[in-house]
């Protein structure tokens, strides 16, 4: 049995599976990490199903970005689980989900997250048949700097960094705005797919951690 989860923004995604089927799935949002929330939104899914989670032996979660509290959360609360059972843990980028989900509609995407204090997190991807390929790294971004790294090619641009890149652009027929947050929403079923892809890494429970992709304020004290 699979757990597949993202706890990367304020909300909260979680699935549980077999090999054929979804057994449980369960979505949260609020204006604060829902994140918090994990522990017993999984003991709901398990009393829901029956299961128990000594039955799981794979889990697969965002690392990052995102909102560093709900990273936190997630990643030791996975460990958690591998402490006590026998479970192979899988990490993946929080973008490539995203940008898995928008292969078959948008070519060339833009991924963007607000990173705060004029930063964004922000990757680049080409889709081709099922691959989705990288044209911009995943990393924390200057908006002007971004900018300068956009192909000349029809560009599909969507996360909450949207309107920091707008005031630059508006020169840009060809851009598509995809400002509706469901690109971001319930990505652990978008996960399933994903576990046997080259996108993930696999972990070693003892030491993983969230790619935080900069430094938090509490480590630089800003």
């Amino acid at each position: 049995m699979i757990l597949s989860m993202d706890t990367s923004t304020l909300g909260l995604s979680l699935v549980l599976a077999d090999e054929k089927n979804i057994l449980a799935e369960l979505n949260l949002t609020g204006d604060k990490p829902c994140g918090e929330k994990i522990v017993e939104s999984f003991d709901k899914m398990l009393k829901i199903t029956g299961l128990a989670s000594e039955q799981l032996d794979k889990i697969i979660l965002t690392t990052g970005p995102g909102s560093f509290t709900g990273l936190r959360i997630g990643m030791t609360f996975a460990k958690g689980l591998c402490a006590v059972n026998r479970i192979e843990l899988r990490g993946i980028d929080t973008h490539i989900p995203v940008a898995w989900r928008l292969r078959k509609v948008h070519k060339t995407v833009l991924i963007t997250q607000d990173a705060r204090k004029g930063q964004l997190y922000a990757s680049g991807y080409e889709s081709k048949g099922e691959e989705v390929n990288v044209l911009i790294p995943l990393q924390s971004w200057d908006p002007r700097d971004l900018i300068s790294c956009l192909p000349s090619c029809p560009v599909s641009i969507c996360g909450t960094g949207i309107r920091y890149l707008k005031p630059y652009l508006s020169a840009r027929e060809d851009l598509i705005w995809l400002d509706h947050p469901w690109w971001y929403s319930s990505l652990a079923k978008t996960l399933l797919s994903l576990w046997e892809s080259e996108y993930t890494d696999v972990l070693d429970p003892t030491t993983a951690l969230p790619h935080y992709f900069r430094r938090s304020q509490a480590e630089t004290g800003n």
